[in-house]
């Protein structure tokens, strides 16, 4: 039992990290300007820090992915979900526009302190569950299983904006 909350951990965490990676690497302008607002990095360091984040949600999708490594894993996203916590209250005393890590739409944004909270409790509790090392083919199901909930989620957002756009439309 505590296995399968464990790998239901997995899929979960590596789906909102892959989540999170495609919607800054798809408006990776919008979120160097969300960077540049908050003031809280510089120029120089603008150009290289977007990559430096996604590069870090990448390693925790494939770390989840993988089970490579679970205490590191675990410990490096709530690392990053600390920081980003701080910044995220940083830019809330800066007048700042919030979080649209999950697309500027999603329900994901709306309250991103609560949520990065409930998160930070799950890593802590995958934490103390039973690790399990995914063989390679197990890999690269899983990451086939995330990209596929991955594309009907984002299916279903664009049939949601375009009914949305539609309705408009009519009313127009």
């Amino acid at each position: 039992m505590l296995l399968v909350l464990g790998i239901i951990l997995d899929l979960s965490f590596s789906f909102l990290f892959l989540l999170s990676v495609y919607h800054k690497w798809t408006d990776l302008r919008g979120f160097r300007d969300t960077l540049l607002k908050a003031g809280i990095v510089n120029s120089r360091l603008l150009s290289i820090l977007p990559i430096v984040v996604i590069a870090s949600e990448l390693c925790i999708v494939l770390g989840y992915a993988g089970g490579w490594i679970a205490w590191a894993t675990s410990s490096f996203t709530a690392a990053v979900l600390v920081a980003f916590s701080i910044f995220l209250l940083v830019q809330r005393r800066q007048g700042g526009t919030g979080c649209k890590c999950f697309g500027s739409e999603s329900s994901l944004n709306r309250y991103p302190l609560t949520r990065n909270t409930v998160l930070l409790a799950l890593v802590a509790i995958h934490m103390i569950l039973p690790a399990y090392r995914y063989a390679w083919h197990e890999t690269i199901v899983f990451l086939l299983l995330i990209s596929a909930v991955l594309m009907f989620y984002l299916a279903s957002e664009n049939v949601k904006r375009i009914r949305k756009l539609k309705l408009i439309g009519a009313e127009q």
